[in-house]
């Protein structure tokens, strides 16, 4: 009753009979699943509804977390998604000859140098369409062939790789040759780089959408400053000083202050109610990089 209470009748859409009988069915699950509020938590919502179900139950989840006031770590949310695609690959590759040589080199990552759930995802997913694009028995019968030919077709996939067949070289003492990265020249990479921010800082200038001048916002400053873009995209409002179009980025850390082009777009853009500079649709978890190219990508087709 308190969510359909929240909702801004004059904002809702023409079918939001046939949207909260939908989201009676949400709500009903977590009735069928917990005893009381008191049971709810991020980590409760996601082992109930996975990163998916999360996704398309944005709007009474966001709802309960401000509400309930619920504790949400972003960080964690998609961590604990990363963590879930490298179970679901695992389990989709049962039955598989080679299965078991998936396991082991997941349990190589794990018994190694921490990583982040992200790059574990990566690796083991690069190594799974290896296996299956080379339609091998066993790692141990991959060959230079076949991981040129994988290179080839995925050719952005070389580092992702390289760990694989690294693990796979120590128990078969195989060798392997993935070539040498490609490197471009310093001066010819600065062009590119200047080229791509004055494309940005231009498009930023008159943007189409809300949505699409913080997706231009969180690349330019990734760009001109050379942050990656995941850490933008994850910036908190308590890491950001503004003051008018002075706006310094990372206060309290390798502080980034914003030349006025880009301090006045955050005041338009990411300045705002809310702990996330760049949220998501959901409000509670950070914009995602596929998101941010999906919305330049989009543009530049028009």
């Amino acid at each position: 009753m308190a969510f359909c209470a929240s909702i801004d009748a004059a904002k809702a859409p023409g079918d939001m009979a046939r949207r909260i009988a939908g989201r009676a069915k949400f709500f009903a699950a977590l009735d069928c699943q917990c005893t009381g509020v008191q049971e709810l938590s991020q980590q409760r919502l996601l082992d109930l509804f996975e990163a998916e179900g999360m996704r398309r139950a944005m709007g009474p989840i966001r709802f309960l977390a401000g509400h309930l006031a619920l504790p949400w770590d972003a960080g964690d949310g998609v961590a604990d998604s990363d963590r879930r695609r490298v179970a679901a690959m695992s389990f989709a590759a049962q039955g598989q000859p080679w299965a078991d040589d998936l396991t082991a080199y997941e349990r190589h990552l794990a018994a190694g140098r921490k990583i982040a759930p992200a790059t574990t995802r990566m690796y083991v997913a690069s190594a799974t369409a290896l296996l299956r694009t080379a339609g091998v028995e066993t790692a141990a019968e991959l060959t230079q062939a076949d991981v040129r030919r994988y290179l080839h077709r995925y050719r952005g996939r070389r580092t992702n790789v390289i760990r694989f067949l690294s693990c796979i070289s120590g128990v078969s003492g195989a060798g392997f040759d993935v070539g040498k990265a490609r490197r471009t020249k310093p001066r010819k990479r600065e062009k590119r780089i200047l080229r791509k921010a004055s494309g940005l800082l231009a498009r930023l200038e008159a943007p189409r959408s809300q949505r699409e001048g913080r997706a231009l916002l969180a690349a330019a400053i990734s760009v001109v400053y050379g942050v990656p873009l995941v850490r933008v995209l994850a910036l908190r409002r308590d890491q950001v000083k503004a003051e008018g179009s002075r706006v310094v980025l990372w206060k309290n850390e390798q502080a980034v202050e914003l030349a006025a082009p880009l301090g006045i777009a955050y005041g338009g853009f990411a300045a705002g109610s809310g702990r996330l500079a760049f949220p998501g649709r959901n409000g509670l978890q950070p914009l995602t990089a596929s998101a941010v190219r999906h919305q330049l990508n989009d543009s530049q087709r028009l």
